[in-house]
């Protein structure tokens, strides 16, 4: 029958989605630690570079050196980067998401009086 509506298909797509504030909160907080761990790692290794180029202050020592900037700082800082960039968009979808956490409490306050 053209026109009618299945309704088993319809009840089929329905999904309950959960949005859970405290888990942006606790995503967040969890790559801010990581990006910290992952700086003071970039800051370690610098200085491990340091004092290793005073004993490698030749031509293969400094191509050395060279090369672990390129192959193990660079690499460091470019993942520093991409979580600080999650670790914003995070924060930018929990701010977008932030009027409709305070109408669920509001809700919830009003049916608990």
């Amino acid at each position: 029958m053209a026109g009618n509506i299945d309704l088993s298909a319809l009840r089929s797509l329905k999904r309950d989605i959960i949005i859970d504030e405290e888990a942006f909160d606790r995503a967040v907080s969890q790559l801010q630690e990581l990006i910290n761990d992952i700086k003071a790692l970039e800051t370690n290794v610098n200085e491990m570079l340091l004092v290793l180029s005073t004993g490698f202050d030749t031509p293969a020592g400094r191509k050395f050196i060279n090369s672990c900037k390129l192959y193990v700082i660079a690499p460091i800082f470019q993942q520093e980067v991409v979580i600080t960039q999650v670790c914003e968009n995070l924060k930018i979808a929990k701010n977008g998401y932030q009027s409709v956490f305070d109408e669920y409490r509001r809700l919830l306050n009003e049916m608990s009086q």
